[in-house]
């Protein structure tokens, strides 16, 4: 959705093409982006911090799911990792975190794209 991951992703190659820097790595890419489009010092933090969670999710529903996460279905034990890798306890805090960390990314990303023309 609006915000994610993916989101993040692409907003920060973005900014390394315009940037014309050859940065592969989306952290690096994002410190570029965050240039190019101005961003605040808390701006950037809000990104940086989002995709440190969408990434730690991520990758650990990788290791404990098949198919979708589901707060309800994982047990105990995957329940205890997923919290270790986010450092957020209870399955409605990491909805809650995920939920606040997708609207404050895509006001961000909405915010610096509006108005915006790209030319090839």
């Amino acid at each position: 959705g609006p915000g994610r991951l993916q989101d993040i992703e692409l907003f920060a190659q973005t900014g390394a093409l315009l940037s014309g820097e050859p940065e592969r790595e989306t952290r690096d890419q994002l410190a570029q982006a965050a240039d190019i489009f101005a961003l605040s010092e808390a701006e950037r933090e809000t990104l940086l911090r989002a995709f440190d969670l969408f990434w730690g999710i991520q990758a650990a529903s990788r290791l404990i799911a098949k198919d979708a996460l589901d707060p309800e279905e994982i047990g105990a034990g995957a329940a205890a990792f997923l919290e270790r890798e986010t450092g957020i306890t209870k399955a409605e805090g990491l909805a809650n975190a995920v939920a606040d960390a997708s609207r404050d990314v895509a006001e961000i990303i909405d915010k610096s794209l509006a108005g915006r023309t790209f030319e090839g």
